[in-house]
Parts: C-alpha cells; sequence; structure tokens
C-alpha cells in the first residue's frame, strides 16, 4: 500500500501538468506562422498527393466523377502553393482560416478563381467557428 500511494505521489505532477496542458491544436494562419519553410512545403505536399490520392480512389470507384479534380493546379507548382499561401496568411484576417482552405484558396488563386471577397468573410467566420481541428 505504501508504495502504490508513493507511485500515485510520485506521478502526480505529471497527471496534473497533462490536464492543464492544451490538447487542442487548431491548424490555422497562427500555426502556419509558426512552421519553418520546410515544414509549410511539406504540408502543401502532403495536402496535395492526398488529395490527389483521394480523388483517383474515388474516381476508381465511381466512373462517373470527372478525369482531373476541379480546382487541382496544373501550372502553378507545389512551391507556387506554398509562396501564395504565405500571401495568403500575410492578411491578419485569413488568420482564423483553417490550412487546408489555405492551400485550396491558394490554388485557386493562381488558377485565376480566387475566391470574393463576400466568400472570403465566410470562409473566415466558419473556420473560426469550427477552430481548424
Amino acid at each position: 500500500m505504501k508504495y502504490a500511494l508513493a507511485l500515485v505521489l510520485l506521478l502526480l505532477p505529471f497527471v496534473s501538468d497533462a490536464q492543464n496542458s492544451p490538447t487542442q491544436v487548431n491548424f490555422d494562419g497562427d500555426f502556419w506562422s509558426r512552421l519553418d519553410e520546410g515544414q509549410r512545403s511539406s504540408y502543401v505536399f502532403g495536402f496535395i498527393s492526398g488529395y490527389d490520392k483521394g480523388y483517383s480512389d474515388a474516381r476508381t470507384e465511381a466512373s462517373l466523377l470527372a478525369k482531373e479534380p476541379p480546382w487541382w493546379p496544373r501550372s502553378s507548382s507545389m512551391g507556387d502553393i506554398k509562396t501564395q499561401v504565405d500571401k495568403f496568411y500575410a492578411d491578419y484576417r485569413n488568420t482564423p482560416v483553417c490550412m487546408d482552405d489555405a492551400v485550396y484558396e491558394a490554388a485557386n488563386s493562381l488558377e485565376g478563381r480566387a475566391s470574393t471577397d463576400a466568400a472570403l468573410t465566410i470562409r473566415r467566420a466558419m473556420d473560426g467557428i469550427k477552430k481548424c481541428k
């Protein structure tokens, strides 16, 4: 019994510290600003690769889908998209926008399909509510 009590007392600081630490990470402009250039590039690469894989798998399952994703950046490199996400988040109003939505916005902007101010205002509000989980 003494050993169990000692163990509990020994682990108590770790348990209380874990309860006080934030467990929710918001993948928004604030998080983006803390990433280095390599991490930002890796995120864009992973996002686009995942999107491509998911779309390819879905197209295999349902032949009714178009041959290419509708927003896929044909004339833009991943570096171009990363740079455009940097520019997107340079506007402080875009800070609450989730990183996946920012990549989508950046790719569309580079392809000449930038969102309207009204659409961006809605996206900022909606992403601010959902907290980019």
